[in-house]
């Protein structure tokens, strides 16, 4: 019986040790915001990231910094989304942002889609 208890309170012990970030969501929908810089990062310079900030007050990623996105610009899709971004600031009109839960060292989320909502 006692063999039983230490069992399951390792059990217990190893899945609390190796369980993830707790308060951390996953990916989904920011609220909507209207987008405050784009700036393309150089070749060679963190890989040519796009990093985009945002007025927003919602961001479901859990990176520390809810304002601030990234993503690459190496297909068709984000080619879109890089046109988009920029249409977006440009006319002064919200955007709501895919983010995910893979966080850049910077404290910026992966940024995988765009809705222009206003």
């Amino acid at each position: 019986m006692q063999m039983q208890r230490f069992l399951i309170v390792c059990t217990l012990a190893m899945f609390v040790a190796f369980a993830p970030e707790a308060g951390r969501a996953a990916t989904g929908w920011t609220n909507g915001g209207v987008i405050t810089e784009v700036n393309q990062q150089p070749e060679g310079g963190y890989n040519g990231y796009v990093f985009v900030t945002a007025s927003l007050t919602g961001n479901p990623s859990g990176c520390t910094v809810p304002t601030f996105f990234y993503f690459t610009i190496s297909d068709e899709r984000q080619k879109r989304m890089f046109a988009m971004l920029l249409a977006a600031q440009a006319a002064g009109r919200q955007v709501r942002i895919w983010a995910t839960d893979t966080c850049h060292p910077w404290g910026a989320a992966l940024l995988d889609g765009v809705i222009i909502v206003s």
